[in-house]
C-alpha cells in the first residue's frame, strides 16, 4: 500500500464522517479544508480527541486518566495519542491559546506547539494582518491555514499525517 492508497483510504473515512455525522457546518468546513487537505489520519485525530477529553472539567488530564485506568477493575484500552499532543497538551488546558479551537490542537499539535514557541517571531506580522485573521467570532480559519503552511515550509511533514 503506497502513500496514494493511504490518502484515499483516509479521505474516504473523513468523507464518511462528513456524510454520516450530525456535525455543525463549521466543523464540516474544517474537515474539508484542513483534515482532508492535509491528510490528517482519522485514527490519530480520534485518539488525540480522547486524550483531549481527559483535560476537560477538572479531570486532571491524560496522566491522571492513565493512572486511574491502570488500577481500575474495568480498565479501558490505552489512549494512543500523538507524541506532541501527549507531551504538550494532554494534561493542562492552560498550555493553549485562549481563542484557539480544540480541533487545531487535536489535529495539528506539532504546529500548535511550534507556533507557541515562535510567537514573538510572528507577533508583528499577525498584528499587521489583524483584519485578515480575526473577526467578531474570533480567529478565522485562514489564520490556521497560514500557520500550517509555514510550519510545513520550515519543518516538512505534519505529525498526524500519513
Amino acid at each position: 500500500m503506497g502513500l496514494f492508497d493511504v490518502f484515499n483510504v483516509n479521505k474516504k473515512k473523513w468523507m464518511i464522517i462528513l456524510e454520516s455525522s450530525d456535525l455543525d457546518s463549521q466543523l464540516k468546513v474544517i474537515i474539508r479544508d484542513f483534515f482532508i487537505r492535509d491528510n490528517i489520519i482519522v485514527e490519530i485525530y480520534l485518539e488525540n480527541q480522547k486524550a483531549n477529553e481527559t483535560t476537560k472539567f477538572g479531570n486532571g488530564g491524560l496522566e491522571n486518566w492513565e493512572d486511574a485506568n491502570n488500577i481500575s477493575m474495568n480498565s479501558e484500552p490505552p489512549i494512543l495519542c500523538s507524541k506532541t499532543f501527549k507531551q504538550h497538551f494532554s494534561n493542562n488546558r492552560l498550555n493553549r491559546g485562549l481563542q484557539t479551537p480544540d480541533w487545531f490542537y487535536i489535529a495539528y499539535p506539532d504546529v500548535a506547539h511550534w507556533f507557541q514557541q515562535n510567537l514573538a517571531k510572528f507577533g508583528n506580522e499577525m498584528e499587521s494582518r489583524k483584519a485578515e485573521f480575526f473577526d467578531l467570532n474570533g480567529v478565522r480559519p485562514v489564520f490556521f491555514r497560514e500557520i500550517i503552511e509555514r510550519f510545513k515550509t520550515e519543518n516538512g511533514k505534519l505529525e498526524c499525517t500519513a
